[in-house]
């Protein structure tokens, strides 16, 4: 296929790069929804489905960093044109989710900021950083995907520890 037939159809690389994508993030969504569901039938904490959310969330990113990256420099997410990354459509809405719900339970503090909480626990997922982490720092995808969930255990102990 050449150049000018691949750009009719794609506004830029990203975009090519996302297409290529589509699929394995709908599965994604669809494993990363069948796992919260089946946690919740656990009634696990809500952290808990967050640690385990975040581990395979690195761990899709990971396995996707080329085209994630790609699509991220050119504008482009999954859920339309933007400057925003790929992770603010699904994965920003279940870290936001589960936070909320953490924080309704009492399972962490409700003095927390979690707009701010939100986005500093995916930041190290966005392509760029992840990458960063994973080639120039050389932190292994279970090394990222242990920090955060270890991060996300932290948040319950220090509302334990604060007597709440």
């Amino acid at each position: 296929v050449g150049k000018g037939t691949l750009y009719r159809r794609f506004a830029n690389k990203g975009a090519v790069c996302l297409s290529l994508l589509d699929e394995n993030l709908r599965r994604h969504e669809q494993e990363m929804l069948a796992l919260l569901q089946a946690l919740a039938a656990d009634n696990a904490p809500y952290l808990a489905r967050l640690e385990q959310f975040l581990g395979q969330v690195a761990a899709f990113t990971d396995q996707h960093m080329a085209l994630l990256f790609e699509a991220q420099q050119t504008g482009i997410t999954p859920h339309g044109a933007g400057i925003d990354p790929p992770y603010f459509g699904f994965q920003h809405m279940t870290v936001s989710g589960l936070l909320r719900a953490a924080q309704a339970a009492g399972e962490i503090d409700a003095a927390l900021d979690l707009e701010m909480l939100i986005d500093l626990l995916l930041a190290p997922l966005a392509p760029p950083y992840f990458r960063y982490l994973r080639q120039k720092r050389g932190y292994s995808v279970e090394r990222i995907g242990a920090f955060l969930g270890q991060w996300v255990r932290q948040l319950g102990y220090a509302r334990v520890g604060a007597g709440m």
